[in-house]
């Protein structure tokens, strides 16, 4: 396993399923780490499941459908940290939506929002931090084998994944 102690390690979708393992992960590495999720009432118990310091953790309830609450978490760790060495976009939708020609456009625009959008705006603030400090950081967009292959009652999550993709790869 590779050692991230001294290295900071930002996380979005951090309270889900993966971002728990993902984050117990780095934590288990000796990563400082920003752990962003919707829910902030979920973020200091996972602070306290993974043992992590809370003085020298961030967290960030943060609406990855909204550019300001992503602004906002930009601001937070470049306050603190200047900024980080990694991104972790993890943070996901995937509710089963049904046939195409009965999703309604609300669910369409809010899982755009967070699987492709949210990955825009974030790797585009952090990538910005760490090119102004000097940081030779990684980014990370967790993707899905549905960008690949089609699921049924899931055509938006495969075309966000797809998309994504596309954006890492750029």
């Amino acid at each position: 396993m590779h050692d991230f102690h001294g290295q900071r390690v930002v996380l979005t979708g951090a309270a889900g399923i993966h971002g728990r393992w993902i984050a117990a992960a780095f934590a288990g590495a000796g990563a400082t780490l920003c752990l962003s999720d919707l829910r902030d009432d979920r973020l200091a118990p996972l602070v306290a499941e993974l043992g992590l310091d809370p003085a020298m953790t961030l967290t960030r309830a943060t609406d990855l459908r909204e550019e300001s609450s992503i602004a906002e978490l930009a601001a937070l760790v470049e306050g603190a940290w200047a900024a980080a060495d990694a991104l972790v976009n993890n943070a996901g939708l995937y509710p089963r939506t049904g046939v195409l020609q009965e999703l309604d456009t609300e669910t369409f625009d809010a899982m755009m929002a967070v699987n492709l959008r949210a990955p825009f705006l974030t790797v585009r603030a952090f990538a910005k931090q760490m090119i102004a400090h000097g940081i030779k950081g990684s980014i990370v967009n967790v993707g899905s084998g549905a960008a690949r292959r089609m699921v049924a009652g899931s055509v938006t999550y495969c075309a966000s994944k797809a998309a994504l993709e596309r954006l890492s790869k750029g």
